[in-house]
């Protein structure tokens, strides 16, 4: 009755006296408790980001969707969240790299990069890591977005970015 209450779905009745005596239960993501797409959760917007200077970051991050391929998960989520744009076109693009875990677009005015923060704030990671945790600790997957001085070419950052936000992904319980 209390599994019931908390809504647990059971395959087998023999499971419930099993789980009487669990603490922790692990699962790995195999797309049976969740759907198999990722979709946006929220942006949470840095204070580097200056609405007064710059244009809307939803914007911001358009164009850098717009110029990017759907190639995954993470970039065709992002795609469907953020349709608007200013109208930039891209200079270069760099795809997402699993060995740096970032992607990147060039545009004339600047270079963005959004990423894995560990990996993209580089030493600004420690001022940020508790508001990661904190976004994380929810369920979500963390991705920063921000502006590189340096090169962004799909190497490994020299510099790390000035974040303007964190969008928070997650797959849908299903």
């Amino acid at each position: 009755a209390r599994l019931a209450a908390q809504k647990v779905l059971i395959h087998d009745m023999k499971c419930i006296e099993t789980l009487a005596r669990v603490d922790v239960l692990c699962v790995d993501k195999t797309g049976t408790i969740t759907e198999n797409v990722m979709k946006v959760q929220g942006i949470r917007k840095t204070t580097e980001y200056d609405p007064d200077k710059m244009p809307p970051l939803e914007k911001l991050i358009g164009d850098f969707a717009a110029a990017m391929n759907s190639d995954n998960a993470t970039m065709a989520a992002v795609k469907t969240a953020f349709r608007q744009t200013t109208g930039r076109q891209a200079v270069s693009v760099s795809g997402f790299s699993s060995v740096t875990k970032y992607s990147s677009v060039t545009f004339s005015d600047g270079v963005y990069v959004m990423g894995a923060p560990e990996f993209v704030l580089l030493e600004k990671f420690e001022d940020y890591a508790e508001q990661i945790s904190e976004y994380a600790s929810t369920g979500s997957r963390v991705l920063a977005f921000g502006t590189c001085d340096g090169p962004a070419d799909g190497g490994p950052l020299t510099d790390s970015i000035r974040p303007l936000g964190f969008l928070l992904l997650a797959n849908p319980i299903r």
